[in-house]
């Protein structure tokens, strides 16, 4: 080496020659392997301790580009950040230039390396707003030394993305103006004589009224629709109306049949007594016998026939509850009297409870209240053989009295409890059940007078351990000293 000089270049001092250059300065060293043209240069990328460096080698000739050679120059710069910002102002690019063997090598540039072993260029996005593209240059010997990267503004995606914004947007202006005006059309069309439809269907139901007509024009669905909810309207009104002929008949027939059947029932009923009674002459057991015998089928047809008359009166509306003040104790003590023969007939107990929480005078029909218990304990008392009736009375809340008649019977089947309070309806209703009295119309009654009355009444049961009826009244108790109101009972409304 003939010469050699270095200077910082930002402050213009000179400086010792970079570390490692003289490796670079041998005879066979590609900087001064140089072709047969005179004019020949070799430039390119040494690694060098303190850095990358940008050399640049040529022969030295006379002015006229003549010989014999006397040398060769060598120049170069360290490609540290200045240089590469430089470069980027140049290029009006983002640089970035790491050596490949750093140990710091940020994890893009890493990936970059990797991809690189492959292909001569990698590209990949570093945000959703730039994207980078990497390549990797050789030093004077060949190897990869150096790996740039160039940072661009995704401009194209961005554009992309704003047209797909408006393109978005301008759907969906466009789809919600379609949206309204398909409801419109659709309420007009369709909604709103759907609901006219509805408004008229709601009123039929609410009135009952089967004259009315549906009107609906046009020859679409809807009004094929409505000219067969007009055709289904005119066959319930017809059959409504024979409905009415044939209930009016039916409570005609059943009334006129119950009048007239009371009267030689009782006649019958007093005869015997009459002969039990020894008016006519003495009477043997035998004749005794068969006199309670008489008495008893007359009981039950009279009861029967009664029952007739009281659900007829009840289907038409004409049964006249007689209000008036009672003793609900007075009440309870001829229940008990009157049914505890029934039981104890059977082998059976009865058992009545809570009297004591009944207060002294209530207002209301005695007759209708007690014609419930007697055919809910009558009805415990023919279907249970063996253990107890109870009668239970509580006050569940304020306002409701309830009456619980439990037995100890086989119980009831779930599918039958639903059915129970239908007229004329039997758990078994077979010509061979065990229990042959009644045709069912008890409960019916029952659940007929408790409705009456604004209350309600329940069942529950379990088959082989019996079934208990509770009926719920909304009672309340007359004050001492106050003066009937003349309603069968004080309701809480």
């Amino acid at each position: 080496m003939v010469y050699g000089q270095a200077v910082d270049l930002e402050t213009g001092e000179e400086v010792d020659l970079p570390g490692g250059l003289e490796t670079y300065l041998q005879l066979d060293s590609p900087l001064l392997q140089h072709t047969e043209d005179r004019q020949s240069s070799v430039t390119g990328i040494i690694m060098l301790d303190d850095g990358p460096m940008l050399v640049a080698s040529r022969t030295i000739l006379t002015s006229q580009i003549e010989g014999p050679t006397q040398g060769t120059m060598v120049m170069g710069r360290f490609l540290d950040a200045t240089a590469v910002q430089a470069l980027s102002d140049q290029l009006t690019m983002s640089l970035a230039v790491y050596r490949i063997a750093d140990p710091a090598i940020p994890a893009d540039f890493q990936a970059a390396v990797t991809a690189l072993d492959k292909t001569s260029t990698f590209i990949q996005k570093l945000d959703a707003n730039t994207i980078a593209g990497y390549a990797t240059i050789p030093d004077l010997e060949g190897n990869p030394a150096l790996i740039w990267r160039v940072d661009m503004p995704r401009n194209i995606l961005a554009q992309g993305e704003i047209s797909l914004q408006y393109f978005l947007g301008s759907l969906m202006i466009v789809g919600l103006v379609f949206m309204i005006l398909m409801l419109i059309l659709l309420d007009r069309f369709v909604l709103a004589r759907i609901s006219s439809l509805n408004e008229v269907v709601n009123a039929i139901r609410r009135d009952a009224d089967f004259s009315k007509r549906i009107t609906m024009p046009g020859k679409d669905e809807l009004a094929n629709f409505a000219g067969a909810m007009n055709q289904m309207l005119a066959a319930l009104a017809k059959a409504q109306d024979d409905l009415k002929v044939a209930l009016k008949f039916k409570s005609q027939v059943l009334s006129n049949v119950s009048h007239d059947a009371r009267t030689p029932l009782t006649v019958i009923m007093l005869r015997a007594e009459m002969l039990e009674s020894g008016m006519f002459g003495e009477v043997t057991e035998r004749q005794n016998d068969l006199i309670q015998s008489i008495l008893s089928s007359s009981q039950q047809l009279l009861y029967f026939v009664n029952n007739l008359l009281d659900m007829s009166q009840l289907e038409a509306g004409k049964l006249a509850l007689r209000s008036r003040d009672f003793s609900p104790a007075a009440l309870m003590r001829d229940v008990e009297s009157s049914l505890t023969p029934l039981a104890e007939k059977k082998g059976l107990t009865l058992n009545i409870t809570g009297g004591q929480l009944l207060p002294e005078q209530m207002h209301g029909d005695p007759e209708r209240l007690q014609q419930i218990i007697y055919n809910l304990v009558g009805n415990a008392v023919k279907f249970t053989d063996q253990g107890e009736v109870r009668v239970e009375v509580n006050r569940p809340q304020d306002h409701l009295w309830a009456i619980h008649v439990s037995d100890t019977g086989p119980g009831i089947p779930k599918d039958a409890q639903q059915r129970l309070f239908e007229a004329f309806y039997q758990v078994d209703g077979s010509s061979t059940r065990q229990q042959t009295q009644g045709v069912g119309l008890g409960l019916s009654i029952v659940k007929e007078l408790v409705d009456l009355m604004d209350g309600q009444v329940t069942v529950t049961s379990e088959m082989g351990v019996g079934s208990t009826f509770t009926v719920t009244l909304p009672l309340k108790e007359v004050e001492q000293g106050a003066k009937s109101n003349g309603r069968l009972l004080i309701v809480d409304r």
